[in-house]
């Protein structure tokens, strides 16, 4: 009976860990999860601890002990949920903690002093924490034998096997190759007609370095984890809307096929060492089919989550350990790639920077951003100036690196520079929130991308203004070693979060759209 009665702490330490997995399975590896569980489960334990000393009485402690996990963990919720809410010009979020903390006293004082018996609220609790886990634990294991069947049914495995040309030379005369994905970078057009910046400089910066700018470059798909399994596989992956079906939403299968891609496998064939650098963001977190990972920090989306939704965020917001770690992070993956020239072996390196993308951690010169958060979507996108800010900060970045590179580098690298998507602001300020049925103003910011490629100069003249990533690698591979790679048709495929696979070919419309701008000049 004590055993029950010792329960609810446990259940509801647990449960909030294992709802935001199972709400973000795909996004989160399970390691990830066990630290937050375990210092969870410890604190559960010895508060649990500490109020049976005080009050000799199990099931009290309990009852005390799971209200204060229900309030940690719901602070968060309801700290977003205030947003905006104001009562005779006081912000209300502003009053949350005081407001949480007096809570919790109540409960402390009413359950110490009553002189009900509290066996029978202890076992409905436990019976509601028992549910709630098994709910959580039910989701997230049909999640994962639905994804392991549609990959065994896929065999992208196998599939991710091109035939490799070995080409001539030696290792050594083969230039390193570089696919660098800035997260949400748009094209000049978007940045001056959205966010009112001139990125002149920036481009000019590129050309003067020698990569041919491809200017009405648009992604093939609007979402990161479908774009990048797109372009690093080289294909369009419209076969996955029958394969996992047009309603799902699991990226699990693109998270595979950007990890267990076509691309590094043909550059391992030809020689090549796989240089692949941990971004933070689920789908390129980590890689185990690359020769060489490079660790650039300890802070991952779950724990940023976990972060944003419970009282830690009270923490976060007096010492910043997150943001310092998110900021480290970005700044050592700019110092690694400067240390890739020094390997012997010729490298083929995949970058995924999640920025100018939100979180916003640097403002124009790479100071912190004041009032950061970790929104990685939605509401952020409103901050256009935020975005601008940060923009510049990663063009600064990138000029940086770039010319590290090219001084320690002979040959002369091959450097893609890339959006995999634009942003997304029109959505959220013109529009009202909505993905489904994207006007033309934000399908164009949404689709417009940065894409910078630089290869020898007598090879530039086969890429065209409107080369997209799909054909990016197929070009390189065709350009320096003769890989016979289909030069596939440049088109761009619409869908949403909420139904990723049901991809729209809104190429035509696009275009239309092109041509009534240039008509309007």
């Amino acid at each position: 009976m004590k055993k029950i009665r010792a329960l609810p702490p446990f259940l509801f330490a647990l449960y909030p860990i294992l709802f935001l997995y199972s709400l973000n399975i795909d996004e989160v590896r399970a390691q990830q999860v066990v630290i937050p569980t375990v210092v969870s489960l410890i604190a559960a334990g010895l508060l649990l601890a500490a109020c049976h000393y005080w009050l000799r009485d199990l099931g009290r402690a309990a009852i005390i002990t799971a209200s204060a996990s229900v309030l940690f963990f719901s602070y968060g919720h309801a700290f977003e949920g205030l947003h905006g809410a104001n009562f005779s010009g006081l912000a209300l979020r502003d009053y949350l903690a005081p407001l949480w903390l007096a809570i919790f006293l109540i409960i402390i004082i009413s359950t110490a002093l009553t002189k009900r018996d509290m066996s029978g609220l202890n076992a409905v609790i436990s019976v509601i924490g028992i549910s709630l886990v098994i709910m959580s634990l039910a989701n997230i294991a049909s999640h994962r034998l639905l994804v392991r069947d549609v990959w065994q049914e896929l065999d992208l495995t196998s599939r991710a096997n091109p035939a490799v040309t070995t080409g001539s030379g030696g290792l050594r005369d083969r230039p390193d190759i570089y696919y660098i994905i800035l997260d949400s970078y748009p094209n000049a057009k978007t940045l001056r007609k959205i966010y009112g910046f001139n990125n002149d400089e920036f481009l000019a910066f590129l050309d003067k370095r020698g990569f041919y700018v491809a200017d009405q470059s648009r992604s093939n798909y609007p979402l990161t984890f479908v774009s990048l399994a797109s372009s690093l596989n080289m294909e369009y992956v419209g076969y996955l809307t029958e394969k996992v079906g047009v309603e799902t939403r699991s990226s699990a299968i693109p998270y595979q096929m950007v990890r267990n891609n076509k691309a590094m496998k043909f550059a391992s064939g030809l020689g090549y060492k796989t240089v692949h650098f941990q971004s933070g963001w689920s789908g390129t977190a980590q890689n185990r089919h690359a020769d060489v990972e490079i660790e650039t920090g300890t802070s991952n989306e779950f724990l940023m989550a976990l972060t944003e939704t419970s009282a830690l965020r009270l923490i976060e917001d007096r010492f910043g350990f997150v943001q310092s770690n998110e900021r480290r992070r970005r700044m050592r993956i700019f110092d690694e790639l400067e240390k890739i020239p020094e390997i012997s072996d010729p490298t083929f390196s995949f970058v995924h920077l999640v920025f100018p993308h939100p979180p916003y951690f640097f403002d124009a010169a790479g100071e912190i951003m004041p009032g950061t958060d970790f929104k990685m979507g939605g509401v952020a996108w409103k901050d256009r100036e935020k975005y601008k800010n940060q923009l510049v900060f990663a063009n600064s970045m990138v000029e940086r690196m770039i010319d590290v590179i090219l001084a320690k580098s002979e040959p002369e690298p091959i450097i893609i520079i890339q959006g995999d998507h634009g942003p997304a602001s029109s959505i959220y300020v013109e529009g009202d929130g909505r993905w489904e049925n994207p006007t033309d103003r934000e399908l164009d910011e949404r689709t417009g991308i940065l894409n910078a490629i630089r290869v020898d100069r007598g090879k530039r003249k086969y890429l065209s203004r409107d080369v997209s990533p799909v054909n990016n690698l197929r070009y390189v591979f065709n350009l320096y070693f003769d890989a016979g790679f289909e030069i596939l048709p440049d088109r761009v495929y619409y869908s949403t979060y909420s139904a990723p696979f049901d991809f729209q070919d809104v190429t035509n419309r696009l275009k239309r759209l092109d041509s009534k701008q240039k008509r309007s000049r």
